[in-house]
């Protein structure tokens, strides 16, 4: 699915638009696919499962470099390899870009499960494409629904403003508590203003032998992780080489957090 474009201002889907069915991409291309919302795919109301693909370069001139949902609690999305095999060969998210959500904008409750051997590399979430400068979180993932990650990479993600890799943002009037648990993942050379590698706010954080070395934050605090409002559970790992310019907390800022 490569060199494909939706003009709609409302929906999207470059490659993909679902409205309430079940789809599985398997094996494959997706690239070089542009829409204001969701660059390869937009899913609504749907349960999503992307396996060993290949996924680069495609644009969301809005959110979503490549996958925008707009999902219910009963929702997933599911990445990664067929039946969580690690051993498998791995599906890769290459140098996409979005407003927001440089490879995936999760909207809603709806969970995104990350399972064995998924690759995050230089994506991003800087350019405003000539819209208002709101947004720019999150290189890689941007999401206000539970997200699972076990056994991923992410090296070379950026977000002009918070969570070069990973923006797990909630309300603290959300009636469902949400939930971030990051398993055996690896965070290397992730840059944004706070937040380097992981921004998270209003959410329980658990980081699970983590391995994360030279991630980046300019300005705002936390070289690897910014959390506001949230409780934060470390186990293992190794945390090292992160860097805070003009701010504080060289690995972790922490606001109003336990």
């Amino acid at each position: 699915i490569s060199y494909n474009k939706a003009t709609g201002e409302i929906y999207g889907g470059g490659g993909i638009c679902t409205d309430g069915t079940t789809v599985t991409i398997e094996g494959g291309n997706v690239t070089h696919n542009t829409a204001k919302y969701g660059g390869g795919i937009y899913c609504y109301k749907d349960d999503v499962s992307i396996i060993g693909v290949n996924i680069e370069n495609n644009t969301a001139t809005a959110y979503g470099g490549v996958v925008f949902s707009s999902n219910t609690a009963s929702a997933i999305t599911y990445i990664g390899s067929s039946e969580g095999d690690i051993t498998e060969s791995k599906i890769f998210f290459n140098n996409n870009q979005a407003k927001g959500g440089g490879a995936l904008y999760m909207l809603y409750s709806s969970a995104t499960v990350i399972y064995g051997n998924a690759v995050f590399d230089g994506n991003s979430a800087e350019v405003s494409f000539g819209d208002s400068s709101t947004g720019l979180n999150g290189g890689a993932i941007c999401t206000t629904g539970e997200l699972i990650i076990y056994y991923a990479e992410f090296k070379n993600n950026s977000a002009r403003y918070y969570g070069g890799a990973v923006h797990a943002s909630y309300t603290s009037e959300d009636k469902v508590p949400r939930v971030t648990s990051i398993k055996s993942a690896k965070f290397d050379s992730n840059t944004a203003e706070g937040g380097g590698a992981i921004m998270v706010s209003n959410t329980s954080v658990s980081l699970d032998n983590v391995i994360a070395t030279g991630n980046i934050a300019t300005t705002k605090g936390g070289g690897f992780a910014y959390l506001s409002n949230s409780e934060l559970t470390i186990k293992g790992g190794s945390i090292s080489g992160s860097v805070c310019n003009d701010a504080s907390g060289g690995a972790f800022y922490m606001s109003g957090s336990e």
